[in-house]
């Protein structure tokens, strides 16, 4: 069965600002992707109201959040750290786990973790995690191939080394920390966490939970951490994991992912020395260094096989196209080089995200939240998302609303 409630937002706040006719179009657009997609639920609020109200059951079905857990073990994090229980976020993991304190490992730090620039190995698929029978030794016992901090790479291991450090600090596993210090005050129904057959809960996903409680998350973010009067979460914390994480991408804050209403970057002289230093090719140095004394700007992230990159359709023209570009970002990216240099425009959106294009999305300052839930399943997009275009449809919702401002 099919349930289905979407609103052409009628409320008379909105008569003034909102034509019914597009918004209702895309709402139909909506619903008729979300059927195409097999998309299991999908929400859409705005200030507590319900705009779009999708699941593919009679009722909301309990469904593994993937990794868009990680983003709430981070959230996990910051309330040991709100309480003092760790001293700091670059506190060293050789605290909590002393047979760390040597080498390059005695230099990762929670950042690291939170950042995704701890440098352990992970060979890119969660089977390698899935087959261990615990994760927590796993991780620990990985070997480091990038130095701590020096390359962003998404490394479940060491977000299953956050939930194992909450357990360390608290005494308790996160399912039990966040139950009484998040989930108990917001109101959401705690379904379950899949643990290894060690008895480890993982920190990268596989928490089970309900799109509307989700929503109650991403609310907490747009409120800076604050719920019915009560700080549940620093506003800090919250402001610390909207921000980006590390020097190399903006996009990726502390396993929560950013976008930006700008992002302006240029290439100068000391970056352009850096890459020659590094063995970037003469050929790519000239162009760029063809580009130096201007600045550019990119509105929207553009997906490559590396993550979201800010080039835009002038630099990736001036680069030979897209295929040369990719291998830009690619050959930097291994290489472990920023992008460009780059600043920051104000922040658009703040989420959460899964595989199959699993998302919790915050746009600050327009009271819009959105969440998306799929099952697992195959899907062979570049990033793995069946339906990248659903924030599209959601801008266009927001740019109808006249929320933006």
């Amino acid at each position: 069965m099919l349930c289905l409630r979407y609103l052409c937002v009628l409320l008379a706040s909105f008569s003034a600002t909102l034509s019914a006719k597009p918004a209702g179009l895309i709402l139909d657009q909506l619903v008729t992707r979300c059927r195409e997609v097999q998309v299991d639920s999908a929400l859409v609020t705005h200030n507590d109201n319900i705009i779009l109200e999708y699941s593919s059951h009679a009722c909301w079905q309990p469904l593994d959040a993937q990794g868009m857990t990680g983003a709430i073990t981070a959230l996990a994090i910051g309330i040991l750290i709100d309480e003092g229980k760790i001293e700091s976020i670059d506190t060293p993991v050789h605290t909590f786990f002393p047979e760390w304190n040597q080498s390059n490992k005695a230099r990762i730090t929670v950042r690291d973790l939170l950042a995704n620039t701890s440098g352990l190995y992970f060979e890119g698929s969660l089977d390698e995690i899935h087959r261990a029978p615990n994760c927590v030794q796993q991780a620990l016992c990985a070997e480091i191939v990038d130095l701590p901090g020096c390359c962003c790479r998404y490394n479940p291991k060491g977000i299953n080394l956050l939930a194992a450090i909450v357990e360390r600090v608290s005494g308790q596993q996160v399912s039990q920390f966040l139950r009484g210090k998040l989930f108990e005050p917001l109101g959401c129904a705690y379904m379950g966490w899949l643990t290894d057959t060690h008895g480890n809960e993982y920190g990268m996903s596989h928490l089970v939970i309900h799109a509307p409680d989700l929503i109650k998350i991403g609310k907490l973010i747009e409120q800076e951490g604050m719920w019915n009067g009560k700080q549940i979460v620093s506003k800090k914390w919250i402001q610390l994991i909207s921000s980006p994480g590390q020097s190399l991408n903006p996009y990726m804050g502390l396993l929560w992912y950013l976008d930006f209403k700008t992002v302006e970057f240029w290439w100068d002289e000391p970056l352009l020395c850096q890459y020659q230093k590094k063995g970037v090719s003469p050929h790519t140095i000239a162009l760029l260094r063809s580009l130096q004394g201007r600045v550019f700007t990119s509105y929207k992230a553009y997906m490559s096989r590396c993550g979201p990159t800010f080039l835009n359709e002038e630099v990736i023209a001036q680069l030979g196209g897209a295929e040369a570009a990719a291998h830009f970002v690619k050959e930097l990216y291994d290489l472990h080089l920023p992008l460009a240099n780059w600043r920051v425009g104000a922040l658009r959106s703040v989420r959460a995200r899964g595989i199959n294009g699993q998302e919790l999305v915050v746009y600050p300052g327009t009271k819009v939240i959105t969440v998306r839930q799929i099952r697992g399943r195959e899907c062979f997009t570049p990033d793995g998302d069946p339906f990248p275009d659903f924030n599209d449809y959601v801008h266009d919702l927001i740019h109808c609303m006249d929320l933006y401002r």
